[in-house]
């Protein structure tokens, strides 16, 4: 048995796990080794970092990006977000919607018809609803602005098929510029007569709704608008 393995017998070290070996010089001629237990010579810990602002999530930035009404970074965030997991419904649409305000609206309806697939497979709640509502006008809007006439009349004419209903999209569509155009062709005049006609049947007792897509009631401000007369404000949901 050497030195050491007899120092540690000698001291009881023998049953402890682990043993330090302390080396100092006795002279300058020599150099003793000491083993001891490792007790009270344990490295010193490093200090607690200190809290902080929670770190935001990407879906979190991407609607502070979206109230900003910094279309890009929104957009950049919920790409990001849907990596880590599918987005829902309310998110989907505030992406698709963020490309419709960059004019980019071939991009936006992929995430729309994604919305409108998904919405067919599983049972909503009045909310999803909601948001698949005015995800489907979106996308009708979203066909005009790319000349896609038979599609975009295709969803406008479903809503002649219960214009109480739909009243709220019937008069849009009459009105706002996404569909400009696309209003002088000859199948979009014949919609338009028909959609003047059910709306003056239904008068005042039709449904009032927004397509906003987002929470907050009917008539949030701008999100129907283009992006030159787009007001943030309360009443959008984020």
């Amino acid at each position: 048995m050497n030195g050491v393995a007899a120092g540690i017998m000698k001291f009881g070290f023998g049953k402890l796990r682990s043993a330090c070996l302390i080396t100092t010089t006795a002279s300058a001629l020599s150099v003793v080794t000491i083993v001891a237990p490792c007790i009270g010579l344990a490295a010193p810990s490093l200090p607690a970092a200190k809290p902080g602002a929670p770190r935001k999530s990407e879906l979190e930035k991407a609607y502070t990006a979206v109230r900003e009404r910094d279309w890009k970074k929104a957009i950049k965030e919920f790409q990001a977000a849907k990596v880590e997991k599918p987005l829902d419904y309310r998110a989907l649409f505030a992406m698709a919607f963020s490309y419709r305000q960059l004019e980019e609206c071939s991009k936006a309806i992929p995430v729309l018809v994604e919305i409108q697939q998904r919405a067919n497979r599983k049972k909503l709640t009045p909310r999803e609803a909601r948001i698949v509502r005015n995800g489907l006008f979106l996308q009708a809007r979203c066909y005009a602005k790319e000349q896609d006439a038979g599609r975009a009349l295709y969803i406008l004419n479903g809503y002649l098929l219960d214009p109480r209903k739909y009243a709220s999209e019937l008069r849009q569509s009459l009105s706002m510029v996404d569909f400009g155009g696309i209003r002088t062709q000859s199948d979009f005049a014949d919609y338009e007569k028909a959609a003047r006609k059910a709306l003056a049947k239904v008068g005042a007792g039709a449904e009032k709704t927004s397509s906003d897509g987002f929470d907050g009631g009917s008539g949030a401000p701008g999100w129907n608008e283009a992006p030159s007369t787009y007001t943030p404000g309360a009443g959008t949901g984020f």
